[in-house]
């Protein structure tokens, strides 16, 4: 039997814009995101029927779940009817803006593509991942990227910063539509914003003259007011640069050095201590 073993990383985002809305409703976005080093785990199996298994429990409602929906996907566009046993170890939080069901439906396309040897192109998948999340292109590629209209424009930068984070969900969580919902209700405009002066800052690695921006941020706020908590605990204890991931409800700090990063992760309680990686 065929297995194969993966790791999905979780992202954030630099920065996230909102540059316009759509006439289906969906907004227009650019933003710089990256992965980071904090991993669910994955592992495929040939198997002779459909199963997901996530954190040792069989998943109540598999069609619901983006791996299942992935290999769905697969079956509709090559035509063909492949089973598979999926095993999920989950480390990456729900609700939080860190892509982990992105990055999951990412990595079961790209597993699924190599168990079978299916031969899709890069092209194929991504037009696959587009249709089942914005998020779900970024994560075929990875390390730093712009990302723009929906979702579907990814371009992969040629380098990537190291940067030592420190990752805290805030409970219980947010949903996507909720914060654009609140965005849309309280009718907010993305102000005017140096993309290019911050990627020039983000290649030198001085993280303290960034200018940090996510036009959902406000809204999430909104909605949970311990994000805006989070955020100043961050910068009281010595971040260079702190924002919310996404929709949140995720904040991360960037921070000097790994010393810096795990002193702070002793006065922020449910911390993780993460890295950038390319």
């Amino acid at each position: 039997m065929k297995q194969l073993k993966l790791k999905a990383p979780a992202k954030i985002n630099w920065f996230l814009r909102i540059t316009g809305l759509r006439e289906n409703g969906y907004h227009e976005l650019s933003m710089l995101m990256q992965t980071v080093d904090l991993f669910d785990e994955l592992t495929i199996s040939e198997a002779g029927s459909d199963s997901l298994i996530v954190d040792g429990v069989c998943s109540p409602e598999p069609e619901k779940n983006l791996i299942m929906r992935a290999l769905s996907s697969l079956n509709r566009y090559t035509n063909k009817s492949l089973h598979a046993r999926f095993e999920l170890t989950k480390r990456i939080p729900a609700r939080a803006g860190l892509g982990g069901g992105s990055s999951d439906c990412a990595c079961a396309l790209m597993g699924l593509n190599q168990l079978y040897d299916l031969n899709l192109t890069e092209e194929e998948l991504s037009a696959l991942a587009l249709s089942l999340g914005a998020d779900v292109p970024f994560f075929l590629k990875g390390g730093l990227c712009r990302v723009c209209g929906i979702g579907e424009k990814v371009q992969k930068l040629k380098f990537a910063p190291r940067a030592h984070l420190l990752i805290k969900h805030v409970e219980p969580g947010l949903s996507t539509p909720d914060v654009y919902w609140r965005y849309d209700e309280k009718h907010l405009s993305d102000p005017a914003f140096d993309e290019e002066a911050f990627l020039s800052g983000l290649k030198s690695g001085r993280f303290d003259k960034l200018t940090p921006h996510n036009a959902l941020e406000d809204p999430a706020m909104d909605i949970l007011s311990g994000i805006t908590d989070t955020k100043q605990s961050m910068y009281d204890e010595g971040a260079l640069y702190a924002l919310m991931s996404g929709s949140g409800s995720a904040v991360y700090g960037v921070f000097p050095d790994e010393k810096s990063t795990l002193k702070a992760s002793e006065r922020i309680p449910s911390s993780i201590f993460a890295h950038t990686i390319a």
